[in-house]
């Protein structure tokens, strides 16, 4: 773990490649806030969205976040809710918050037909996105609540009275959407670091040992090698004496 503990990480999607005020220094970048909150950026398509939905290392950029601090928690993403909308309301532009919606999460990078489309809002969707599966679930097996923010580039192809949307349309609307993000990003990190310097570190340590008894099989039937990758993302679990991974020790 690092020394000097990362309490905040960002995850930008497609248009969001860099932060203000924070200088890339590498594909993970670490910087600090004024206030010397330390933030870790990560661009899961890379710069210039050199990487497709597919191929981004989801495995590799949440195992790096986990191992640089602390978790986030449910209680985060309740913060989090209230301070977008009131970003929004007092700086967005008009922009409009909906929140309590349902992601669908297909293979990407492509668009649905409108078959498909017809099936999403049948399911109950209200997003299509190509880049948060498996990135959710990954997170929340390392002990890190998420909390998602996204911003819509088009209508899916559900609608027959709409026109053909075209690349030019979606990137030109992405460049509106990276510029909300960085704002509604700008004042709620600086915010957290005050809710986190009050309130303590409460607010983000509500998942740490919600994986304690969801590992399975136990160490035993493990595999050497597999265990050595949990414990790098699991330390408390898994970096007991003689091979005996902690959660095990614990209930025998």
């Amino acid at each position: 773990m690092a020394e000097d503990k990362v309490l905040i990480g960002v995850i930008g999607g497609s248009g969001l490649y860099h932060l203000d005020n924070l200088t890339f220094v590498a594909p993970l970048t670490i910087s600090a806030l004024p206030s010397g909150t330390q933030i870790a950026f990560l661009a899961r398509h890379g710069p210039g969205h050199t990487i497709p939905p597919s191929s981004v290392p989801a495995r590799a950029n949440i195992a790096a976040l986990k191992t640089l601090g602390d978790p986030f928690s449910r209680g985060f993403v309740s913060w989090l809710e209230g301070r977008v909308r009131k970003v929004l309301e007092e700086q967005g532009g008009g922009v409009k918050l909906f929140t309590d919606k349902t992601i669908v999460c297909m293979e990407g990078l492509q668009f649905s037909t409108r078959a498909e489309s017809i099936m999403y809002r049948q399911w109950g969707g209200d997003l299509i996105n190509m880049s948060v599966l498996p990135e959710s679930k990954l997170a929340r097996e390392a002990e890190i609540s998420y909390a998602l923010i996204a911003t819509a580039t088009d209508y899916d192809s559900w609608r027959p009275q709409s026109e053909a949307v075209t690349a030019a349309e979606v990137f030109k609307t992405l460049k509106t959407n990276a510029e909300t993000s960085r704002l509604v990003a700008a004042t709620l990190l600086e915010e957290l670091h005050i809710a986190v310097s009050t309130q303590g570190q409460g607010l983000l340590l509500e998942e740490v040992g919600s994986m304690k008894f969801s590992i399975m099989p136990r160490s035993d039937k493990q595999n050497p090698e597999d265990r050595k990758k949990l414990a790098y993302i699991l330390p408390e679990y898994f970096a007991g004496e003689d091979g005996e991974d902690v959660a095990s020790a614990t209930n025998n």
